[in-house]
């Protein structure tokens, strides 16, 4: 079995402002660096994997009301993943 590679970005899913900022193997690695580039530079972030029709995605704007998010599985363009 071969470990996914997942694609992170910074930015919303879709938006033009969207940037690629790394790949790396696992869904555990992958969730570190989301989260530690979230702590760097607060914002929101997504990361996918073609591998295995995963998405996920992270916010970590500061605002009065932020509580700790952890990365929501999401369903990109109405797949139902």
């Amino acid at each position: 079995m071969s470990v996914p590679t997942y694609h992170i970005f910074s930015g919303v899913f879709l938006h033009k402002d969207a940037a690629w900022i790394d790949s790396v193997e696992g869904l555990g690695v992958a969730n570190e660096r989301m989260n530690a580039l979230g702590r760097e530079k607060p914002g929101p972030y997504f990361m996918f994997s073609t591998d295995r029709n995963d998405f996920f995605t992270i916010d970590t704007s500061i605002t009065a009301d932020s509580t700790p998010q952890i990365p929501q599985r999401s369903s990109p363009l109405g797949t139902g993943v």
